[in-house]
This record gives structure tokens, sequence and C-alpha cells, in this order.
């Protein structure tokens, strides 16, 4: 959290807008987190775009290049 209100306040002081994004990872993600992530989004009013939401469609024999940790480059 620490970390993250440091990057907050360098993007506010730049005027930079500052958007969280979650890539899909559907083997190391859960809810948990990704709601955790969206309460601390929430607090800051930013917005947070969650990839692993709707990962219907996926193959993960070609779109992961570790069926399911990482995304292909």
């Amino acid at each position: 959290n620490k970390d993250f209100y440091k990057l907050y306040k360098l993007c506010k002081k730049y005027d930079v807008p500052l958007l969280v994004i979650s890539i899909p990872t559907p083997h190391s993600w859960d809810n948990a987190k990704s709601n955790g992530v969206k309460e601390l989004c929430e607090r800051y009013n930013l917005d947070f775009y969650d990839m692993n939401l709707g990962l219907d469609g996926f193959d993960y024999s070609c779109h992961f290049r570790d069926n399911g940790n990482h995304c292909n480059y």
C-alpha cells in the first residue's frame, strides 16, 4: 500500500492519469485479490480493469505461454 500511495501521489503531482489493470493470470489471481484492488481503487477514485473476468474463449494452449500463468508475448 505504501508503494501504491507513492505512485499515486507522483501521478497526481504531474497530472498523469493512473489506470489500474490486472492482466489475465487465472492460476494466481482470485476474487479476494480482485476485490482488494477494487476497494483500493474506489478509495482513490481510480479506474480498475480486471482482465481476469470473462476469460471465456481463452485457449490456454495458445493464448498463454505456460498454460495460464503468463500471456503470450
